[in-house]
């Protein structure tokens, strides 16, 4: 099943990067030439948690996870923040009225499958170790970040990397939202709402049979 989601999301890539290419050549434009950045942030996620798939041994989860996991979670909004991309949707276009809406949808959804893909690995290998309350409550954080980290990244214009490259002003901004959140209304609502929507629909993907095991060879388990 892991290896089917696997194709089904790279095949979605594969039609989102075909249609911006296909826009760009009738257009003559290098218009929305960003997709195929933010596609690739979007997928940096699902490549760093893959390693989990494989880790046998519970014994060396405190010694090769921590930095995994931490580099993950650093990444991880990327995937989500697709869905803002929709927000470029916009008229007059030189293409057919369908063309544009239906690009943007294949990125914005190639992003929150790989989000929510890299996300369930983590959460089931993060079972092995936690009670099923923490892990719950993990990916409620985890997703309530991600909502925080949207708003850093499309209102704000902040980077992934700027934690490292400029940790002082990015934690400052960080602080003042959430020491003066009378003034910044729209952003907690912005937070809220796309945390909200991220929950929701985790929970509704994992409905749909997610939550199964792979197949045994790709099995997470403990010696």
């Amino acid at each position: 099943m892991f290896l089917k989601q696997l194709a089904y999301l790279v095949a979605l890539v594969l039609l989102a990067c075909g249609m911006v290419l296909f826009r760009q050549k009738q257009t003559e434009t290098m218009h929305f030439a960003f997709l195929y950045w933010n596609l690739f942030l979007a997928l940096i996620p699902l490549a760093v948690s893959l390693p989990l798939v494989f880790i046998k041994q519970a014994s060396r989860w405190n010694l090769m996870t921590w930095p995994l996991l931490a580099f993950w979670l650093l990444f991880f909004p990327n995937a989500p923040y697709m869905i803002s991309d929709l927000m470029h949707i916009y008229r007059p276009s030189p293409m057919p009225y369908w063309y544009d809406p239906l690009m943007l949808a294949s990125a914005a959804f190639s992003g929150i499958y790989s989000g929510f893909l890299s996300l369930w690995i983590v959460e089931r290998f993060l079972s092995l170790h936690w009670p099923r309350w923490c892990v719950s409550l993990s990916v409620i954080a985890i997703l309530l970040l991600t909502g925080l980290g949207i708003y850093l990244g499309r209102i704000s214009r902040w980077n992934s990397w700027d934690i490292l490259h400029r940790p002082e002003a990015l934690f400052q901004d960080i602080w003042q939202l959430l020491t003066h959140p009378s003034q910044h209304t729209e952003a907690i609502l912005l937070i809220v709402l796309y945390s909200l929507f991220l929950i929701l629909n985790y929970g509704f993907w994992k409905s749909f049979g997610n939550s199964v095991s792979p197949k045994p060879e790709l099995a997470i388990e403990q010696d």
